[in-house]
């Protein structure tokens, strides 16, 4: 089984920084690859978009 990564703890650590945000947003493309290849940017990392598992759910990706 997978182990669930959480999220919310390293958004805080970085987003304090000017270029936190776009370091976690490549960061996260490295883990998540579909994000990568939609070069998507996370502005604000919410606990309503995590599905049952408490992972992003694909739909919040997909939006953005």
């Amino acid at each position: 089984m997978r182990r669930v990564i959480d999220l919310l703890a390293p958004w805080n650590r970085a987003s304090r920084y000017p270029a936190g945000r776009w370091l976690f947003s490549r960061l996260l493309g490295l883990r998540v690859p579909y994000t990568a290849t939609i070069r998507a940017r996370a502005q604000e990392l919410r606990h309503r978009v995590r599905n049952h598992l408490r992972s992003i759910h694909v739909i919040a990706l997909t939006n953005l």
